[in-house]
C-alpha cells in the first residue's frame, strides 16, 4: 500500500480492494486507496468521487462499504455485524431477541420495528439468545440473520452439563409498505452447528 494503516476497512468491489481508515495523516489523499489487480497499482480514493464513500453519510459515524457497514472511530475502523442496508439505503439493526428495527435516514431518523418477524421471537421457549449478526445475501431486499442460543432445560434454567449450544441462521426478505411500514419474511431457518455444553464466551462461537 501506499502508506501503512492500523486496523482499516476493507472490502472487494467489482473486482478491486478497497481499503479505508487507519492513518492518522489529514491528508484527504491518504483516506484510503484501492488495489487495481489488473494494473498491480495502488490509487488514493477521494471522498467525493466514488460512490462508496459517498455513501458515507447515509449513516453518521459509518462507512458504507460493499454492502457492509463499519463504525469509524479514529483510527479504528469496525464491522458493524448487527448493522446491514436494505434496498442501499434502509437501515436495519439486530437485536438479541430477533428484534429488528429499520429507518430511512432520506426521510427521517426515526427507528421503527420490522413487522412479521414474530416466529423468530417465538422460535423456541428456552433459547437464551445471546448474540446475533446480520449480512446481505444477495439482493438489495434479503439478508442472512445468524444467531448462538444457549439451550437450557427447565425449570432451574442453569447451565449444566445437559445444556447445549446452537448457531442458527435464517433467510429473511423485506417489502416496503408506505412510508412508516417495513416487513420482513422468514425464508428459511435452521440449525447449523451444535455444541454439547454451554457457551458463555459471547460471540466466540458464532464467529
Amino acid at each position: 500500500m501506499r502508506l501503512p494503516r492500523v486496523s482499516p476497512a476493507a472490502d472487494v468491489i467489482d473486482g478491486k480492494l478497497y481499503v479505508i481508515g487507519g492513518s492518522s495523516s489529514k491528508n484527504i489523499g491518504d483516506w484510503g486507496e484501492v488495489y487495481d489487480p489488473k494494473t498491480h497499482t495502488w490509487e488514493p480514493i477521494l471522498p467525493t468521487t466514488l460512490d462508496l464513500t459517498a455513501q458515507k453519510s447515509v449513516v453518521q459515524d459509518r462507512l458504507v462499504m460493499g454492502g457492509k457497514v463499519y463504525a469509524m472511530d479514529g483510527l479504528k475502523i469496525e464491522l458493524k455485524t448487527n448493522i446491514c442496508l436494505v434496498e442501499k439505503c434502509l437501515r436495519l439493526v439486530s437485536y438479541s431477541n430477533h428484534s429488528l428495527y429499520w429507518n430511512d435516514p432520506t426521510e427521517d431518523c426515526v427507528w421503527r420495528l420490522v413487522r412479521g418477524l414474530e416466529e423468530l421471537c417465538d422460535h423456541y421457549p428456552y433459547f437464551f439468545n445471546n448474540h446475533n449478526s446480520l449480512a446481505n445475501s444477495g439482493g438489495e431486499r434479503s439478508v442472512t440473520l445468524w444467531w448462538k442460543s444457549v439451550v437450557i432445560q427447565p425449570p432451574n434454567y442453569h447451565c449444566t452439563k445437559e445444556c447445549k449450544t446452537e448457531i442458527w441462521c435464517a433467510g429473511l426478505s423485506f417489502e416496503r409498505r408506505g412510508l412508516k411500514e417495513l416487513w420482513g419474511f422468514v425464508e428459511w431457518s435452521k440449525n447449523m452447528f451444535t455444541f454439547e455444553e454451554c457457551d458463555s464466551r459471547f460471540d466466540f462461537l458464532l464467529h
